[in-house]
């Protein structure tokens, strides 16, 4: 059997390096591959709307609920087309209007007990509000893992704006 080949100390040092840079790539390929999963999977944006313009947000909410941004986001989306037309049928010419209203979710997605608790909204915007979150078909059945984390029922506040 012959002797190892031995190295010398700069071919050593260069396979040292060219080594370490292949670590270092396939770390910096990892961390990017969680970032972009982590990314694809993280909740949706929590709002709808702009701050120049009309908007729905959810503005308390169990901490349950990080979870389930999708459904939440599924429900503010819907909130916010209830909100949009309301407001595109009636004649409210009001500016700078911020209503919050608690609510009640439960596993089937029927809403119950809407009540405005914060703000000062004609009675216009207090219906559009109301008639938004009181979505005819629900937002949804939950998941059993919803059911789990959230049990058969939650109270949120949602957020209406006009700017």
């Amino acid at each position: 059997m012959l002797p190892p080949k031995l190295m010398t100390h700069s071919a050593l040092a260069t396979s040292a390096r060219y080594l370490l840079n292949k670590i270092l790539v396939c770390s910096f390929v990892f961390c990017l591959a969680s970032v972009y999963a982590g990314a694809s999977a993280a909740s949706p944006r929590p709002a709808i709307g702009s701050n120049t313009g009309n908007g729905v947000s959810i503005v308390s909410s169990a901490a349950g609920w990080k979870n389930y941004g999708a459904y939440i986001q599924q429900l503010i989306d819907t909130m916010y087309e209830g909100w949009n037309k309301g407001l595109a049928t009636t004649s409210v010419a009001d500016e700078n209007v911020i209503v919050h209203v608690k609510f009640t979710i439960d596993a089937r997605g029927h809403t119950s007990n809407a009540v405005v608790v914060k703000g000062t909204p004609s009675e216009k915007h207090a219906k559009i509000c109301l008639a938004a979150i009181a979505f005819e078909k629900g937002f949804g059945e939950w998941t059993p893992g919803m059911k789990r984390d959230l049990g058969s029922e939650q109270e949120l506040v949602a957020e209406f704006r006009v700017k």
